[in-house]
């Protein structure tokens, strides 16, 4: 019994410790549905705009992912909203 007890209270304590799986999983930037987003292409051209090297685009769940580099050639990923392009968030590697 205090095996699998202890056993229990481990992997419960590993999993709070692991957190979510993907840090765009606490992200949203849009709740519109993704058939109303801007295209790939226009949120490309809005983060080149803002002045980042864009390397990949992708469509996630409740963003936009841009991954690329900053004007001080930091690699960085770059959280925008389908909706209008804007920056909701941007993490540096």
């Amino acid at each position: 019994m205090f095996r699998t007890t202890t056993m229990a209270a481990v992997a419960a304590c590993m999993l709070a410790i692991a957190g979510p799986a993907s840090a765009d999983s606490n992200i949203t930037c849009t709740d519109l549905p993704k058939d109303q987003w801007k295209s790939a292409e226009e949120i490309k051209a809005i983060a080149e705009g803002l002045g980042y090297e864009v390397t990949k685009v992708e469509a996630k769940e409740a963003c936009y992912e841009i991954y690329g580099f900053d004007k001080d050639k930091k690699k960085v990923e770059v959280y925008m909203s389908g909706a209008d392009g804007s920056v909701v968030e941007v993490e540096f590697d």
